[in-house]
């Protein structure tokens, strides 16, 4: 009853504003002397706070307490009229106005980044904010990891984290934080936070029982101020003047104050002994964020990581992790005004990995979204990573290039990369004489390692540092880019060396396996490699200021014609696609791929693969794995195929995903090829599929192989196979291995080829679920065309079979027989039946 007592009189006397609660206080004296007591509980009186005055009520009232408060109010608005109130109400709603008015747009972070208006609150997503204290290892995660891995490292912190509702929320001791600070890397969104809320008040969505007035400080900006002023006029600069009432009489509750510092690293605080001497907005400012002015007051502080110990006190340090998974997409969706377009954009930045990794930064994601046009619904890019990249940092910092600490960062980036280093202790900074404070993009950690907390220093995300450490290596005359680069090209090929002669090692020098597990693991090099080469680009070298030795460049053309020859691995040729889209310099292009004729690569961004195809003149046979080929990735494929659609003989497509889009896409750039080979492996194409291509081929006078083998073809493709070979009369093998053809399918391909003209010479039929029931058709096909021959393995036939199997053998017409339902004794008849041909053969060429 007590505790529910004191709770009902406090919370009525909490709701009054100090003009309120100072008229409940003179009534409450009246009342009291009438009841005879002492002048010192007047005293008392004058300086009474809630918390007393709910004790006192308690103690002369008891159980009457709540009626008497109440009685008392309603005692006093019948005394006093309502204008003050109206008035105080009628100044705060201007205030607010005022704010969205001002606040509505986002901030431009540069004003060189073309049209980049946005209104906040159409468009903001909540940032994912992480309160709990990171452990040294799981930081290191965090800063290492790239795409789904790091999206789940923020997914777990979200999950765990807060967001700008509760912070504010009472502990779990019960006390409220007065002193908030929220750290984040450079353009993760600080400003961007600290503006919603400031107009999530404003419009009433946000802590409206918790603050009378929020005020927002940027702090860069009073720290460039030569103004003096009090805190009125610093708080209310530029706002209307009609808002003098709300100048008057917002310091009435401190307590219901918030102050929204943002760029806190950025204010610098004056020493002491100027407290006296000026009234500037600098000092005013410092008054209130060491508690010398206002301490009853909430400070909400928007840094870069490591300024707390800037402060007196905090009670809750957050940071500020930037998009979830699923913010990213609401942005996008934002951005784009639809879903499905959202939806295409991650699906075409999933395809490179450090670009979609990186999208956890809003600025980043900004440009992201400024570099995408569609055109009729597909995604063109106008911008690769490096391009990206460096718009990030020019619009972070403008004279970062002019800065020597840039320099002395890219030095202290490139040793880590070589060290396989993302956390930097305080020596390794003061070795480069970095300075952590001015350098927008090294932050100060601490992390839990081993039970104490240890500071540490570290580039935002690991492909940043790599970024810097590629600028290094491109400027540096020194030559360390160049040795970079022929430490890792020697290395891969090195290794492919060894696994090209692996057997002929594992017989007669089995210590090279010793000798091969010991070449350097180069991968780690990956991006660095690939941001020198952005990096070289003309318009990047300027907008950076970096001037390269001529070597560099010819270094970058040497490892370049040397991935593409055919001594090279070919698995490294995706990589280099990347590579020279990233250098996007024509000509560079043009003369590396002048002599190259086959490509080969798997799970590639197309967009860099339509850059090489474009500016190739000799491709003649093109192989692409595990690709996901839908209408948006096709279409983006589309003009680098019509390029090189003269030259092309041979389309390889394996293991790849195709949608119904992106096949309608597919059969329109194969109907204007002229190849003469189409293998389209283990791909899930159906029977409908089949009739399409036969139709887009059917055209084609070049023609010799078709290919469809591991796919989910059945008799229903049959009609279709035999128009593809009445109409391509050049086609002369057809492999429909591992489908699901039977015997009826295979019947009516053997009665379409007992007509001529039939030109084919070889059809793999393997792993058909075929059984005796098709030998006679099959039989009957062959003797009719004696140039036909084929492959029946891993079927169901029997020793029913023998005799025609026996018969194809001794014609040279079958050439596949193994795994099927044979005895052991029959087995050995057709191995024997082999063994004669082929000495019947060899003796023919003797």
């Amino acid at each position: 009853m007590g505790d529910s007592l004191h709770d009902g009189v406090f919370k009525t006397l909490i709701k009054l504003n100090n003009t309120q609660f100072k008229s409940v206080s003179l009534e409450l004296e009246d009342i009291l002397k009438k009841h005879g007591f002492h002048q010192s509980t007047d005293e008392n009186l004058r300086i009474l706070t809630r918390e007393c005055a709910t004790e006192l009520l308690i103690d002369h009232f008891q159980d009457d307490a709540i009626s008497a408060v109440t009685d008392i109010i309603l005692h006093i608005e019948k005394k006093q009229p309502v204008a003050s109130l109206e008035e105080h109400d009628k100044g705060k709603k201007l205030y607010k106005e005022a704010l969205q008015k001002r606040f509505a747009v986002a901030e431009l972070y540069n004003p060189c980044l073309e049209d980049q208006t946005q209104y906040l609150e159409n468009g903001f997503v909540d940032l994912v904010i992480c309160f709990s204290e990171w452990e040294k290892e799981e930081f290191e995660s965090f800063l290492r990891t790239k795409g789904s891995p790091h999206e789940e490292i923020i997914a777990n912190n979200s999950r765990q984290g807060s967001n700008i509702r509760s912070l504010f929320d009472v502990d779990k001791n019960g006390k409220r934080p007065k002193s908030i600070v929220l750290e984040g890397i450079a353009g993760i969104g600080k400003t961007y936070t600290a503006r919603h809320i400031l107009l999530q008040w404003a419009s009433g969505e946000l802590y409206q029982c918790s603050f009378n007035y929020v005020f927002y400080i940027k702090c860069s900006t009073i720290t460039s101020s030569q103004a003096n002023g009090c805190l009125s006029d610093l708080l209310f600069d530029s706002l209307d003047e009609t808002l003098q009432s709300v100048k008057e009489d917002f310091l009435e509750e401190p307590e219901k104050i918030l102050f929204i510092l943002d760029d806190f690293h950025e204010f610098s605080i004056p020493d002491d002994t100027s407290l006296s001497e000026s009234v500037a907005p600098q000092i005013t400012l410092n008054k209130v964020i060491s508690r010398q002015s206002l301490p009853e007051a909430s400070l909400l502080i928007m840094t870069k990581p490591g300024m707390q110990d800037r402060l007196n006190s905090v009670d809750r340090l957050g940071t500020i992790l930037g998009f979830s998974k699923q913010g990213r997409e609401k942005y996008f969706a934002n951005f784009f005004k639809t879903s499905e377009r959202a939806e295409a954009v991650l699906k075409f930045i999933a395809s490179d990995e450090d670009f979609c990794t990186l999208c956890f930064i809003p600025l980043v994601c900004l440009l992201v979204c400024k570099s995408l046009n569609f055109e009729n619904n597909v995604i063109r890019c106008l911008q690769n990573t490096t391009q990206i990249l460096a718009s990030f940092f020019i619009n972070i910092s403008k004279n970062l290039t002019d800065n020597a600490q840039s320099q002395r960062l890219s030095i202290l980036a490139y040793e880590g990369v070589k060290a396989k280093k993302v956390l930097f202790k305080e020596d390794d900074v003061k070795k480069h004489s970095v300075d952590a404070t001015v350098v927008k993009f090294l932050n100060l950690v601490k992390l839990k390692d081993e039970d104490t907390a240890k500071t540490y220093y570290s580039f935002p995300h690991l492909i940043i540092q790599e970024m810097f450490a590629a600028a290094f290596c491109v400027g540096d005359k020194g030559g360390s880019g160049i040795v970079l680069l022929e430490e890792f090209i020697n290395a891969k090929n090195e290794h492919y060396f060894f696994r090209c002669n692996m057997f002929e090692m594992a017989l007669h020098n089995p210590s090279g396996f010793e000798r091969m597990n010991k070449i350097p693991d180069q991968n780690y090099l990956l991006s660095t490699i690939r941001f020198i080469f952005g990096i070289s680009n003309p318009a990047i070298l300027e907008k950076l200021k970096l001037n390269p030795s001529p070597q560099m460049k010819k270094k970058l053309q040497e490892i370049s014609k040397g991935a593409f020859s055919q001594r090279s691995d070919c698995k490294l040729q995706p990589f280099f696609w990347k590579c020279l889209h990233e250098l996007h310099e024509d000509k560079f292009v043009q003369n590396v791929m002048y002599n190259v004729d086959s490509l080969s690569g798997s799970d590639v961004d197309c967009t860099a693969l339509t850059y090489i195809l474009l500016h190739s003149t000799k491709i003649n046979r093109l192989c692409l794995k595990q690709y996901n080929l839908g209408y948006q990735e096709l279409k983006v494929l589309q003009p680098g195929m019509e390029k090189i659609s003269r030259t092309l003989k041979s389309l390889w497509i394996i293991s790849s995903t195709f949608n119904k889009d992106g096949l309608k896409v597919f059969l329109s750039i194969v109907k204007n090829l002229r190849i003469e080979d189409i293998v389209l492996w283990e791909n899930h194409l159906t029977d409908d599929f089949v009739e399409d291509l036969a139709s887009a081929l059917s055209t084609n006078i070049s023609l010799r192989i078709v290919d469809l083998q591991l796919n989910d073809l059945s008799e229903g493709c049959v009609p279709a196979l035999i128009s593809m070979m009445n109409n391509c009369w050049t086609l002369e093998r057809l492999c429909l291995s591992s489908n699901r053809l039977g015997d009826s399918g295979v019947k009516l391909l053997c009665e379409a080829m007992m007509n001529p003209p039939c030109k084919l010479k070889v059809v793999w039929l393997d792993n058909n679920n075929l059984t005796d029931s098709c030998i006679k058709d099959i039989v009957r096909t062959l003797n009719a065309n004696s140039h036909l021959s084929v492959s029946l393995g891993q079927n169901s036939f029997t020793d029913y079979c023998t005799p025609s199997f026996v018969h194809l053998i001794k014609n040279g017409q079958l050439f596949g027989w193994e795994n099927n339902n044979f005895t052991e004794e029959v087995v050995k008849i057709l191995q024997d039946t082999r063994r004669e041909k082929i000495t019947t053969q060899k003796g023919h060429t003797t």
